[in-house]
């Protein structure tokens, strides 16, 4: 696609769900680090990180580990890349 209609996509196409298995409360984070309001959005790593240890708990895990349990078969399609 060309410059234009990627920069289109971006400002007005709504976004692409998530698959129904990835837990709500990671959709909505997802969502706000999408939010194209900067004043919705997250502001920075450490927001989300902070907002992922809410959701996973006060335990220490991999990031790679968590990503894999919170969406299942993004390891694969990283992979794929």
């Amino acid at each position: 696609s060309s410059d234009a209609q990627t920069m289109h996509a971006v400002l007005f196409e709504p976004v692409t769900p998530l698959p129904e298995d990835v837990p709500s409360d990671v959709t909505a984070l997802v969502a706000r680090m999408l939010e194209r309001d900067p004043d919705c959005r997250v502001s920075d790593a450490g927001e989300v990180a902070a907002e992922l240890a809410g959701i996973l708990g006060s335990q220490a895990v991999d990031l790679s580990l968590a990503l894999h349990v919170l969406l299942p078969g993004a390891r694969d399609r990283h992979a794929q890349l």
